[in-house]
């Protein structure tokens, strides 16, 4: 009975230590097709990043990224538009984000 109590409480312990998530807002510029996200978490977070945007012609683009960010670090993400003559005019980037343990 001791060593199952034992091994629950370092597993408590453990799981008390796992990643947590940290809410980060991509701000986002269509014209420039890029999503640029800032750490201000005051920790060490790995993100997964996706933008996903529309041309001007209906046409859907799209980019993922993961990156590690350090305290204070901004990361740049974007979205490549090979067709100069139709714009992107709509652009959305989301950002899950857990710390670094």
């Amino acid at each position: 009975m001791k060593k199952i109590l034992l091994a629950a409480t370092i597993l408590t312990a453990s799981f008390g230590a796992s990643a947590a998530p940290v809410f980060i807002f991509p701000t986002c510029n269509a014209f420039q097709g890029e999503c640029t996200i800032y750490n201000s978490s005051g920790k060490d977070i790995n993100c997964n990043i996706q933008l996903r945007g529309m041309t001007q012609k209906g046409r859907p683009v799209s980019s993922f990224e993961y990156r590690m960010l350090y305290q204070g670090m901004f990361a740049w993400v974007r979205v490549f538009n090979a067709d100069i003559s139709d714009p992107i005019t709509s652009l959305q980037g989301t950002a899950n984000c857990n710390t670094i343990n």
